[in-house]
């Protein structure tokens, strides 16, 4: 099956395309722009952004035009469809559908379960975030220190409640904690190793969800502290992996102290969100919906 997937936000487009062209599929992945490129592994890549200046969608219509492109499928993570196929399918990953910047369409996947409130008219699916499995995965023991060195990188602050964890470590400090904040962020192929260095993650304390960042921090072997609905786990297992707390500054730092001490289970969590099983639901429901 020749597929394009339009895209790569959190790197979803390059694992997706990794794992399906591991199982025989011809997969162009196209990007505004990667930092991975460097990558050997890149080479599928096509970099509309720096090649061209303009328009990201016209670009793409261009290109494939220009070289014969022909697909069979396009998976995309922006709207509108960019190439000529016979079936596309849009995966939602958040703040696109919620702000209206794109509108809800039918067959289409949804990576967090807050989304489905927005889709509720349409054939939409859950499909999993997906993490590069080969990248996040334990790395043994962390040394004992006094210091706790908690990480918290948000791509909205406003969004994941920055505010909070920010009044969550004054008021330990204020009780004589020694707390590192670490919130530098970092190419994604360096942030396993960041994110192995600490004691735990703060991920979001607004919406009721966790984010990619959360799954590949557990991933690792690091505890996440976040303020998770119960109706928004993506999976039941997923609820002793992770410290919630209430969206206030004095339970974040509980559940900071909480966290130093937990045990997490990151080949389960690897299992949930691993190329394969996501790959799987996406190629099960394409085929469900006689798009294979």
């Amino acid at each position: 099956m020749n597929i394009a997937i339009i895209g790569n936000i959190a790197s979803q487009g390059y694992v997706m395309g990794k794992e399906l062209r591991s199982r025989g599929h011809l997969v162009d992945n196209y990007c505004a722009n990667n930092v991975f490129l460097s990558n050997p592994e890149m080479s599928h890549f096509i970099d509309i952004g720096k090649k061209y200046h303009i328009p990201f969608e016209r670009t793409i219509r261009r290109f494939v035009y220009r070289h014969k492109k022909k697909y069979d499928l396009e998976v995309r993570f922006y709207s509108p469809k960019y190439v000529n196929t016979r079936h596309s399918v849009m995966i939602y990953v958040g703040s696109d559908i919620r702000d209206g910047i794109i509108p809800p369409e039918n067959h289409c996947f949804a990576v967090t379960k807050d989304l489905f409130q927005y889709l509720k008219e349409y054939d939409a699916r859950f499909l999993p975030w997906v993490i590069d499995t080969d990248l996040f995965k334990p790395a043994g023991n962390k040394p004992k220190t006094e210091k706790i060195r908690v990480g918290h990188f948000p791509t909205d602050p406003k969004m994941k409640g920055s505010h909070l964890v920010t009044e969550a470590i004054s008021i330990l400090r204020k009780k004589g904690y020694q707390i590192e904040y670490v919130s530098d962020r970092v190419p994604h192929d360096k942030m396993p190793e960041y994110l192995s260095s600490l004691d735990m993650l703060c991920d979001s304390f607004k919406l009721g969800i966790y984010g990619q960042i959360a799954i590949e921090s557990l991933a690792v072997g690091t505890p996440v502290v976040c303020y998770v609905e119960d109706r928004y786990f993506l999976h039941e297992e997923m609820k002793n992996q992770i410290v919630n707390c209430s969206p206030d500054a004095e339970s974040i730092a509980l559940a900071i102290l909480k966290a130093k001490d937990k045990k997490v289970d990151p080949d389960l969590v690897r299992h949930l969100h691993s190329p394969k099983t996501v790959v799987d639901i996406l190629l099960s429901t394409l085929s469900e919906w006689g798009f294979m």
